[in-house]
């Protein structure tokens, strides 16, 4: 199946604040439903996700087929790299250089290195040269074991039992060795032996022979993931404590230090697992982004992710301001469409642009759910677009309220994500615009209107994506009632798969010619996103409007 996307609301500027709407629906899902096997885009249980920040490359823990996969960015329907197998098509266990038993986390560190939590062989493994790795490359490096091939579970200064993440920041590395329920310190992580380094520091025990649980502030019960924020908080998911703790100054912490502020529960003391905007259940993902928002995955029965504001002023107990995946903070169903989640984990974020994008490890949806916030709906346009039978794109989009809007820019690229080229520039003349882009490349084309304010800021429309066939128009007519002709490129047969807005199949049609009549009447009306698998292999993809 292939990869399926939803609208985006996009944001930037300095005066117009990028804003959360509780329940929205995400931008875009990598990853694909109905798993049936280790390929390069279907991903079993996926855990843990980094961005690198440079190349916008993206590293996605695939834990049920026991390996990491880079993608060239997050639109692509394809990985580019794996490592813990040779290759895309095999999920094999192991416990060598080059092979993984269950990861969990990823990050990357100053020096281009990846590190992957290697749960299920109780090890931290490196590998260098992350966005360049070639498939089942060996690591260089192991935390936790004296060798590549050791697996024991150990409560010490160089033993990891079960960890579960990890994240690099100033040159100090910090696992979370979950069944010890404690969180070790690496300094100079880089300059330490390749097998065997010594921790330099340890949270959650007061000592590097001690692991037991508790609920206190010095203490965890199986900690999830954590993440070190620009001014040196350590934020810590505490899973079966149903809380998120905060250290600050962290790195400067003796032994066995006490966390500063909790969140989900009133007090240090308590562990109540609730559904509110105070409380947790099973929390097991945490971030801070750079507008010092943080978030925090709340996952097995809770199936969402909570969004505190301000998170350097927070104070013990604290309200979140919105969620996603949800429609409000007392609801907690299972979610399979643009908006909802399934035992959401870890998470990540990565700002370019001016944009936030938000990635969710969605575990039981086999997907990473990507979210963005959104502009105040005042400024913001809508924009639609739609492939014309000449092979040119149609654009329109209907504005809103314009009295601090000097200007419109329609903005266009090929990847989704560098939006290079101007195509046109419309001064506010009233609520509906439209232009005809003559000239569309074949494949996805991408469209968005940049609104310019007479303060000298600017915010964006949604992203529009327009597929344009080899060979000219695929759907005609386009919106359709009744039936639709599927023109394709090449004669043999193919495969037609239709889905809803929900990311739900709806029908699957075996196409034996090169033009062939589908029958759409009992369709509810709405967009519909087509695709179309050729005996060949390749993949078509359009966009059906049904009325």
């Amino acid at each position: 199946m292939k990869q399926i996307f939803w609208p985006l609301l996009l944001f930037a500027g300095s005066a117009h604040a990028q804003a959360w709407a509780n329940g929205q629906p995400c931008f875009y899902t990598m990853g694909y439903p109905f798993y049936t096997g280790p390929t390069a885009q279907y991903m079993d249980i996926p855990t843990g996700v980094i961005v690198d920040s440079v190349t916008g490359k993206v590293f996605l823990v695939d834990e049920g087929n026991n390996r990491v996969l880079r993608f060239p960015n997050f639109i692509s329907a394809n990985a580019e790299a794996v490592l813990g197998q040779n290759s895309f098509t095999t999920n094999t266990t192991g416990n060598t250089a080059s092979t993984l038993n269950q990861p969990y986390g990823v990050t990357l560190d100053d020096a281009g290195n990846l590190w992957v939590a290697d749960y299920g062989n109780n090890r931290v493994l490196r590998f260098a040269n992350a966005t360049t790795f070639a498939n089942g490359a060996s690591a260089n490096m192991v935390i936790g074991q004296t060798s590549f091939t050791a697996t024991v579970q150990a409560t010490s200064t160089t033993g990891l039992y079960a960890p579960t993440n990890v994240f690099f920041r100033n040159n100090e590395l910090w696992i979370d060795d979950e069944s010890n329920n404690r969180i070790l310190r690496y300094d100079n992580v880089n300059s330490k032996p390749a097998t065997g380094a010594s921790a330099d520091g340890v949270l959650g025990q007061p000592n590097f022979t001690t692991n037991t649980p508790g609920t206190t502030a010095a203490k965890f019960a199986e900690p999830g993931e954590i993440f070190e924020d620009w001014n040196g908080n350590l934020w810590v998911a505490d899973q079966y404590n149903f809380r998120v703790v905060c250290f600050s100054n962290a790195t400067s912490l003796p032994n066995g230090a006490s966390a500063d502020l909790v969140l989900g529960q009133p007090n240090f003391t308590t562990a109540v697992a609730g559904l509110s905007n105070t409380t947790f259940h099973s929390v097991f993902g945490v971030w801070v982004d750079d507008e010092d928002r943080l978030y925090v995955a709340d996952g097995y029965y809770n199936n969402r992710v909570l969004i505190f504001n301000n998170a350097s002023a927070l104070t013990n107990g604290a309200a979140a301001d919105n969620v996603l995946g949800q429609t409000d903070f007392a609801s907690n169903p299972i979610g399979e469409g643009p908006a909802g989640l399934n035992n959401p984990a870890e998470l990540g974020a990565w700002e370019t642009g001016g944009t936030i994008y938000l990635f969710i490890a969605d575990r039981n949806n086999d997907r990473i759910v990507i979210q963005t916030p959104s502009i105040p709906l005042a400024v913001q346009p809508t924009l639609s677009g739609r492939l014309q039978g000449t092979g040119q794109v149609f654009l329109q989009w209907q504005g809103f309220d314009e009295t601090d809007i000097s200007m419109y820019a329609i903005e266009y690229g090929t990847d989704g994500i560098h939006f290079n080229t101007v195509l046109t520039e419309v001064t506010p003349h009233g609520n509906s615009y439209s232009y005809l882009h003559e000239s569309p490349v074949t494949g996805n084309n991408y469209y968005r209107v940049r609104i310019i304010h007479k303060d000298g800021s600017f915010s964006f429309s949604n992203v529009v994506v327009v597929n344009v066939p080899l060979g000219g128009a695929l759907i005609a007519p386009n919106p359709a009632r009744a039936s639709i002709t599927l023109t394709l490129p090449d004669s043999g047969e193919a495969e037609a798969d239709f889905y809803n807005a929900g990311g739900m199949l709806q029908k699957r049609v075996t196409l034996g010619a090169r033009v062939s009549t589908v029958d759409v009447h009992t369709f509810p009306s709405g967009t519909y996103f087509v695709v179309i698998t050729e005996a060949s292999g390749r993949r078509l993809n359009a966009t059906l409007l049904k009325q």
